[in-house]
């Protein structure tokens, strides 16, 4: 080096010599750069052009998917939250497009309760909204209850659902003192197949249920509904939650029934209800609840003739002092055929008595209980 420096020409030389040496190195790079380049875009191009198989499905398909997410119909999924159809929305563009685009996710709506002081926010009240227009024309299934609708009251989305009642399929509601009846439910629902519900607090009479041709399921707990409120000739399935409320209720007229359920209670319950017959009925469910008389039981019983029953579940508190006697006099009086007899026993039980009196009962079966309610013995009218 030190002659190189020594010597200008040979330092012009070796200047030379590296330049070339230098550009030899970037032309190689870049080259090297150029390959990468085609490299990536051909590699861009694949990635793009892949696509995870489960997107390949037809629309039709994922919406099937979609709708099968969901609880059955019509029960109601959460409002939101991980279970909710809203979920579905945010995974990508592709399933956000199907989910909004698939009116059956959005058929089942079920208010979320929210505490008397905190209204609905507008967020809320936006996709309680988005709801209903996602649903297009379904038939619905609603339920609320009175707290929902007093703190959705003021919004002008809960305005907009009942707008939709000629769409409602399924109602459960639970009716509150606070509440406007009339607002919620007095007006024709042309669809309406089941009601449930309640009266939290309600004393004045409800409001009638008119121009609802299609109803033929009724669950209530309500001791107060007058016995002209619904069409009772339709119903085919009726279930009395609360004991006592059948007391209200025009059994005579339900000449359609196919299932019933009771709860009992009372001294005299039983009286004055009259001679009913029932031709459709096939399936009588009865259950023990608070203050119960033998007497006024067996009375119950006696003024039923069901000669299409087939399926019976009832305590032997309700079949009196001699309940194999008893119970083997309804079955012969109604001149039904029965295949199915749960009888539910709170002390002992005298099983080969009720098989030879009722040889004819193919599925005749005993739920223990361990403990006879204390209150059957008292009578008292206490809840």
């Amino acid at each position: 080096m030190a002659d190189a420096a020594a010597d200008p020409k040979a330092s012009r030389a070796f200047e030379r010599v590296r330049v070339v040496q230098i550009d030899a190195e970037i032309d190689a790079l870049e080259h090297r750069i150029r390959l990468l380049k085609v490299e990536r875009v051909t590699r861009q191009q694949r990635l793009e052009a892949f696509r995870y198989p489960v997107l390949t499905l037809p629309n039709e398909i994922v919406s099937e998917i979609f709708v099968h997410f969901l609880p059955p119909y019509p029960l109601c999924p959460p409002f939101a939250g991980l279970l909710s159809p809203t979920t579905l929305t945010q995974i990508c563009q592709k399933w956000r497009d199907v989910a909004q685009t698939t009116p059956r996710l959005w058929r089942a709506i079920s208010l979320p309760r929210r505490a008397l002081k905190r209204p609905v926010g507008d967020e809320e009240g936006w996709l309680l909204e988005s709801w209903v227009s996602r649903s297009a024309r379904c038939p619905l299934s609603i339920s609320m209850d009175g707290r929902s609708l007093i703190s959705w009251d003021s919004n002008r989305t809960l305005g907009g659902l009942i707008l939709h009642r000629d769409r409602w399929e399924h109602l459960d509601i639970d009716f509150c003192y606070k509440l406007d009846l009339a607002k919620v439910i007095g007006a024709p629902m042309p669809l309406l197949r089941t009601l449930s519900f309640k009266e939290s607090g309600v004393t004045a009479d409800p409001v009638l249920f008119r121009d609802v041709p299609l109803l033929r399921s009724l669950s209530t707990d309500s001791l107060s509904c007058r016995a002209d409120f619904l069409p009772w000739s339709q119903l085919t399935f009726l279930k009395l939650s609360n004991p006592g409320t059948f007391l209200h209720i025009p059994l005579r007229e339900t000449v359609n029934l196919q299932h019933l359920e009771l709860f009992i209670t009372g001294e005299h319950e039983g009286e004055g209800i009259g001679d009913i017959r029932l031709p459709q009925l096939e399936t009588l469910l009865i259950s023990p609840c608070w203050a119960l008389g033998s007497r006024a039981v067996t009375q119950f019983l006696d003024a039923f003739t069901l000669p299409r029953l087939r399926t019976l579940q009832i305590p032997d508190a309700f079949l009196g002092e001699e309940p194999v006697h008893a119970l083997s006099s309804f079955i012969s009086r109604s001149a039904c055929k029965l295949q199915t007899a749960v009888i539910i026993v709170y002390g002992l039980v005298f099983e080969d008595a009720y098989r030879e009196a009722l040889p004819t009962i193919p599925d005749l079966s005993f739920i223990m209980k361990e403990n006879y309610p204390e209150s059957l013995y008292l009578g008292s009218p206490e809840f």
